[in-house]
Parts: structure tokens; C-alpha cells; sequence
């Protein structure tokens, strides 16, 4: 086998043509900057076998089971529940999505669901005090480092696997 060179022409072309490439294409490159705030998303999994099922406040995990919390100074902008596996219970459950710890509002992601909405592949935004929406001011200061929990009301969940992505960016003071 023989190798193939390319002369500095040719390279020269092939660099011209990437770089055409690049700034008629409709992608936008953006450059992150460390002196600058980035969107970040939480994300937490709630797997019934796995999880608590119980009609009461749960603390949610990461999607891997580990614990996980909204770091301090965290500003939550949004966010919204992924329901990946339809959630059955054998009463009228209802779901609730918000924090626990110090910051204790237990609604205030989600102020609730019936399980009724809570079918497979549905999402479901934010609605709470401390999510972007027509009421709240649209983002929410933590100040200690608080898990993200989700209270089971009226019945036990009988199945069930949802995501919940928690939507902002570190502040800067």
C-alpha cells in the first residue's frame, strides 16, 4: 500500500472549503465563556420497583439512583416532567413536583398532576411559584443545597417511570 499526499494547494482548498462550510451553515456555534452564566438542566428519574411509591414526600435521584440536589445559589428559570412509562395507581393519585430541605415548597415546580394526565411519552412544563410562568417572576434563588421531591398524594402509585428536568444556571454572586 502506498500513502497518498496531499500538497499545501490542495490543503489550503480543503481548509477554504470547511470554513465555507461552517459560517453558511445553519448552525450556530456559540462559545462558552467562564466569566458567563451557562444553561444547565438538572435531571432527576422517579422508576416505580426502584423508587418509593407511598402517598407522601419522596426526594428524587439522578437518573443513575445517586443523590442529587440543586446546588446553592442554583436559579431555576423552567423545567418539565417526562413521563416515559404510563404512572397507574389503584386510587386517585395525584403528583406534586417541587424542593425539600430549606427551601421546603413542595409545589413549587408542579403544583399537581392527576395520574389520569400522567400517560406514556407525555410532558408536562412547570407551573409552580418557582418556575417560569404568567404569575411567578420566573426564576427562584436557591440558597442552600436542596433535593428535588415529589409528594404522591390521595393513593400509592401502583407503576409508572417519569424524568424531571430542572431548567437555569449558576448565579454569579
Amino acid at each position: 500500500m502506498g500513502t497518498k499526499r496531499v500538497g499545501l494547494a490542495r490543503t489550503q482548498a480543503l481548509i477554504q472549503n470547511l470554513k465555507r462550510e461552517l459560517t453558511s451553515g445553519a448552525a450556530t456555534i456559540r462559545l462558552f465563556q467562564p466569566s458567563q452564566p451557562q444553561k444547565q438542566t438538572y435531571v432527576f428519574k422517579w422508576t416505580y420497583g426502584t423508587d418509593t411509591a407511598t402517598a407522601a414526600e419522596h426526594n428524587l435521584k439522578d437518573p443513575l439512583g445517586g443523590a442529587l440536589s440543586l446546588p446553592v445559589g442554583f436559579v431555576a428559570t423552567g423545567g418539565w416532567v417526562e413521563v416515559v412509562t404510563a404512572v397507574t395507581s389503584g386510587g386517585s393519585a395525584t403528583l406534586i413536583v417541587g424542593t425539600q430541605g430549606t427551601s421546603n415548597d413542595p409545589n413549587g415546580f408542579v403544583t399537581s398532576i392527576g395520574k389520569a394526565s400522567l400517560t406514556a411519552n407525555s410532558v408536562h412544563p412547570f407551573d409552580g411559584a418557582l418556575a417560569h410562568n404568567t404569575t411567578a417572576a420566573g426564576h427562584r434563588f436557591v440558597t442552600t443545597a436542596d433535593p428535588v421531591s415529589i409528594t404522591i398524594g390521595t393513593a400509592a402509585l401502583t407503576a409508572g417511570k417519569f424524568y424531571v428536568y430542572v431548567e437555569g444556571y449558576q448565579s454569579m454572586g
